[in-house]
This record gives structure tokens, C-alpha cells and sequence, in this order.
């Protein structure tokens, strides 16, 4: 799934849309739907984008993050599910601090191993390491932690 500007060209062909142009549909598509089930599954689509580090900054361009963040406040499980996995996929470029624009997510989440296993694993390097984690499970050295 990792890509790079001339994998993507090739991936697309002459015909294909682009990443930036397929991304911002899927949002006015979560944007202008009222359907929770075509929310949920555009949610989806859009946290799998996150793992691509290519898609980084597409998703920041488009706000893709604060999307996920407002999915763990809503009533539907699926989007919250989804919106925190959004968010842990998003880990591995935010560099330890997924939550840039300091969301308070406490006590709306599990840790990013719950999700993406569907339950907690007690074998977790996360768990045995001294450092602690941030309310998403993302690593940050015990230091930074206040």
C-alpha cells in the first residue's frame, strides 16, 4: 500500500483520478450524506487511506484528521470505531502526537490496539514498555507525559 509519486502515476494511468481528487470526493460524500451506513463505510474508506504515508498530507490538506476526531464524539459506534482507527493509522506520520490540534480524547477511546485487533492484547509491546501512551495507545516517552 505504500506508495511514492511515480508508483501513484503508475497505479492511476492515463484515465485514473487522482489521490487528492478520489480523497476529497470521499469527504463531500461523508460531508453531504445523511445514510449512517454510507457514513460509516466512507469513514472506513478514508481511515485505510491513512495508513499510506503518501496520503499524509492529502488528508491534512483536506482535514481529514479533524474528521476522525469529530466520528469518536458521535452516538454511532461504527463511526467512532472507524474515526479512531483514522486517527491510530495517522500515528506513523504525526510522529507520536496524533492529536496535534490537543483534541481531548480521553475517555473517548481505546487504545489503538483495540481497534485495529478488535480487542486489547495483553502481549502488546505497549504494555510491557515503560513508556507511557496516549489516550489513543500511540508510544510517547514517559518525559513528554505530564
Amino acid at each position: 500500500m505504500f506508495t511514492n509519486d511515480k508508483r501513484q502515476e503508475e497505479r492511476t494511468g492515463r484515465y485514473g483520478t487522482p489521490r487528492l481528487q478520489y480523497l476529497q470526493e470521499l469527504v463531500t460524500q461523508f460531508q453531504n450524506s445523511t445514510n449512517e451506513e454510507t457514513k460509516e463505510r466512507l469513514v472506513a474508506n478514508l481511515a485505510n487511506f491513512a495508513y499510506d504515508l503518501y496520503s499524509y498530507t492529502f488528508l491534512r490538506q483536506l482535514n481529514v484528521l479533524e474528521l476522525f476526531v469529530d466520528c469518536i464524539t458521535e452516538p454511532n459506534e461504527k463511526l467512532v470505531e472507524f474515526g479512531i482507527g483514522g486517527v491510530c493509522n495517522s500515528c506513523a506520520d504525526l510522529v507520536g502526537d496524533p492529536c496535534e490540534n490537543d483534541h481531548d480524547l480521553v475517555g473517548h477511546s481505546p487504545t489503538c490496539d483495540s481497534v485495529a485487533g478488535g480487542h486489547p492484547n495483553p502481549d502488546s509491546p505497549q504494555r510491557s514498555s515503560p513508556e507511557k501512551t496516549t489516550s489513543l495507545g500511540c508510544r510517547r516517552p514517559q518525559e513528554q507525559m505530564t
